[in-house]
């Protein structure tokens, strides 16, 4: 948690892309990346994915410069047991993408996920394993219930990046209480942001209250 007193902000970055870009624009972008990340980024087949890998680590780039970073950094990430990317003395941030769109929310005192998803068709019956039945009966009933599931599956999916557990965690467990979620005693408290049309996005912090600056995205 943040200490008493401290400013609590969460910087938000986006960006979009609609087409795979040319070998020329890819390298070019991905020289400004160090080095030892390359393969983290060429390890992925469908060029939606590369693309997504390289503008979430740009984007962490600029988010660190904003916080008063050192952008190099960047050669630091570890990962947790679960995945979860760190710097070992940077503040918070985590990173989402869905489809041709990629996030990242970067937190100054505060822990933060972020979850982003395409806006499509989806049908609740299909998210048993992550919703339960009165969860799934609910969104049934709603006038929009793909607006409806997915804008649950965002919270969801935040609040368990937020608290670094993984997506082997029991999705079903979760339950909203407002705009607060409570995980292994911890409690969470989600935000829902406006960055593209067709994009659903949420960003979870361990403060109730929090200062969200939301940049323009960035479109490739």
């Amino acid at each position: 948690m943040p200490c008493v007193g401290s400013s609590v902000r969460v910087i938000v970055y986006s960006a979009f892309f609609s087409v795979e870009w040319s070998e020329r624009h890819f390298a070019d972008l991905l020289c400004r990346l160090p080095d030892s990340l390359h393969p983290q980024v060429l390890r992925f087949r469908r060029w939606q994915d590369r693309q997504c890998s390289l503008l979430g680590k740009l984007l962490l780039a600029d988010a660190l410069e904003e916080g008063g970073y050192d952008p190099e950094l960047l050669n630091k990430i570890r990962y947790s047991n679960h995945g979860r990317p760190f710097i070992d003395g940077v503040d918070d941030f985590n990173i989402a993408h869905s489809h041709q769109g990629v996030v990242c929310a970067f937190g100054i005192n505060t822990t933060v996920g972020v979850d982003i998803e395409q806006k499509r068709v989806v049908k609740p019956r299909n998210f048993s394993l992550c919703m339960s039945e009165h969860q799934i009966v609910d969104m049934e009933a709603q006038t929009d219930p793909d607006v409806a599931l997915l804008t649950m599956w965002v919270e969801k999916e935040s609040v368990v990046k937020a608290h670094g557990v993984g997506m082997s965690y029991d999705f079903r467990r979760l339950e909203a209480d407002g705009p607060r979620y409570r995980i292994d005693h911890s409690d969470y408290y989600i935000h829902h942001l406006s960055v593209h049309k067709d994009y659903q996005c949420c960003v979870t912090t361990d403060a109730p209250a929090v200062e969200i600056d939301l940049k323009p995205p960035r479109l490739e």
